[in-house]
């Protein structure tokens, strides 16, 4: 189990509502490769944002490094109290990052993505980021 503990991108728009705090339950299917949903959630007065990610990944591990590289492909939906509306956004990343292993039970790292997806039609491609800890059991 992991948690994004921000995504770089929070340290510059204090109004995003995104919930970038994600929660990561990852799985090591062997040596090399991994299965990791997410999920997240915010809720504050006048929005709540829900989002579900899936993401099948590579592993090339070194010592106590990994190299991780794959596809993150997910959903987030965005309610808003005050309207009664809400927004869909699916998205799909490249990614790679790394991790590296404290000890057999926790491990730090960093992901970067580059992402597209479709906006109520509008089609978006944008860079994400985030610093990860990793928990295992």
């Amino acid at each position: 189990m992991g948690a994004s503990l921000f995504n770089f991108s929070d340290l510059i728009y204090e109004d995003n509502y995104f919930p970038s705090n994600q929660i990561f339950l990852t799985f090591d299917i062997n040596k090399s490769a991994r299965f990791e949903p997410a999920f997240g959630i915010t809720i504050t007065e006048f929005v709540k944002w829900y989002s579900v990610d899936l993401g099948i990944m590579g592993k090339k591990k070194k010592e106590n490094f990994n190299l991780l590289y794959g596809i993150r492909v997910g959903v987030n939906m965005q309610v808003f109290s005050k309207y009664s509306n809400s927004e869909t956004y699916m998205h799909a990343a490249l990614i790679i990052g790394g991790e590296y292993l404290l000890g057999n039970h926790f491990s730090l790292g960093t992901e970067i993505q580059l992402r597209g997806g479709d906006n109520n039609n509008n089609g978006i491609v944008y860079t994400n980021s985030m610093f990860i800890s990793r928990f295992y059991f």
